[in-house]
């Protein structure tokens, strides 16, 4: 679940704490740090921004106590034992692997516990090109269609006046991502990687002149496309 704290301010967090509250709910769960500034474009850029990213000691001490809290629930997902926290986009934090030192020493402070941390390949650090060890993390997660290239666009029937965006078919990402030669999404790199699946993308709310679509993006064809892919990382 994506997590939303901007130095003292944490927003967008009922729906967490719904679940939080509710123990009987089969759900499980951890959270993401979507560490980028809010604008008024919606592009994680720097331009009018609305709610900007304070990456102080007291914004992780901050985040550590958030952390705290949520990994006493049953339900939060643990590698080895070891709460997963996710980090949106890890270039963004002053100096990663310093920050990252750091977060972990908040967070065994106020949860007495080691945390599994993940970067997302989102935006700049997209591909998997980065070693988490060098950032000091200790994987990475994909974040499709983040990264998948090659793909020609398509026009479905009647887009809207003025439309500048980019759609493409659902079903072509999927397979490029399955078998496209240039796609770092087909190797295994030579540190943990977790792969990912993506239902849909469709940012019109965000963008409703220059938005991505992956067109037809059914419950049928994921369960086709992706089942096809996930398998090539289960061991026979």
């Amino acid at each position: 679940m994506y997590y939303y704290r901007f130095g003292a301010r944490r927003v967008l967090d009922r729906p967490l704490e719904v679940l939080l509250a509710h123990p009987e709910i089969n759900f499980r769960f951890c959270i993401c740090w979507a560490n980028e500034n809010w604008t008024r474009r919606w592009d994680g850029g720097n331009e009018e921004v609305l709610l900007a990213q304070d990456y102080s000691r007291e914004t992780f001490e901050a985040f550590a106590a958030d952390v705290a809290h949520f990994v006493q629930d049953g339900r939060y997902i643990k590698v080895d034992g070891r709460p997963l926290v996710l980090i949106y986009r890890p270039l963004l934090l002053n100096d990663p692997a310093e920050s990252a030192v750091l977060i972990r020493s908040k967070i065994r402070e106020a949860a007495k516990c080691e945390i599994h941390l993940v970067y997302v390949e989102s935006m700049e650090a997209f591909g998997g090109g980065i070693r988490p060890s060098d950032i000091g993390f200790d994987a990475s997660v994909e974040f499709p269609p983040h990264g998948i290239v090659n793909l020609e666009q398509i026009q479905p029937v009647s887009p809207r006046s003025g439309w500048e965006g980019h759609i493409y078919g659902y079903e072509e990402m999927v397979v490029e991502a399955v078998s496209g030669s240039e796609s770092s999404m087909t190797s295994l790199p030579p540190y943990t990687r977790y792969p990912a699946v993506s239902p849909g993308w469709d940012n019109t709310p965000r963008q409703p002149i220059a938005a991505t679509v992956y067109h037809n993006a059914t419950p049928e064809a994921f369960v086709s496309m992706w089942s096809i892919r996930l398998m090539r990382f289960i061991p026979s």
